[in-house]
């Protein structure tokens, strides 16, 4: 065993990089919610955020107006 090696940490091994096309590649594209999910994040949920972040709720709301 070398020296300073650790009998229980194995060595290191190299990560390989990524393909350059890969790395380079646009990032997938999400899509926005649908119309159900924007009125529960508009209603529901709005109104729980608001219990703890006031501000922060009032914000969406204006911006959902």
């Amino acid at each position: 065993m070398a020296v300073g090696a650790s009998p229980r940490i194995p060595a290191a091994r190299a990560i390989p990089c990524q393909a350059l096309a890969e790395r380079d590649a646009a990032p997938p594209v999400i899509p926005g919610p649908d119309v159900a999910t924007l009125a529960l994040m508009r209603d529901r949920i709005v109104t729980e955020l608001a219990k703890t972040y006031p501000a922060f709720a009032e914000t969406l709301r204006a911006e959902a107006a």
